[in-house]
């Protein structure tokens, strides 16, 4: 095989292994993107029970509001 023939060769391959390994990157990162939104929904429900549990009993605690004007 002439020099040529196996630089294009070693090319196609580390292009191969580059798409590959982003491909890899992608994945992980969706997977801890996903992980973190599953905790805070698990959160935000945790959360939520709490409230609802505090409403069934009565300890309710009143809303507040926080307005600013902007002039």
């Amino acid at each position: 095989m002439s020099p040529v023939a196996e630089n294009s060769v070693d090319v196609e391959s580390q292009h191969k292994q580059n798409s590959e390994s982003m491909v890899e990157t992608q994945n992980e990162e969706l997977g801890r993107r996903s992980d973190n939104e599953k905790a805070w929904a698990e959160n935000l429900v945790k959360d939520m029970t709490h409230q609802n549990e505090e409403a069934d009993r009565g300890e309710v605690k009143p809303l507040t509001c926080n307005t600013f004007a902007l002039t």
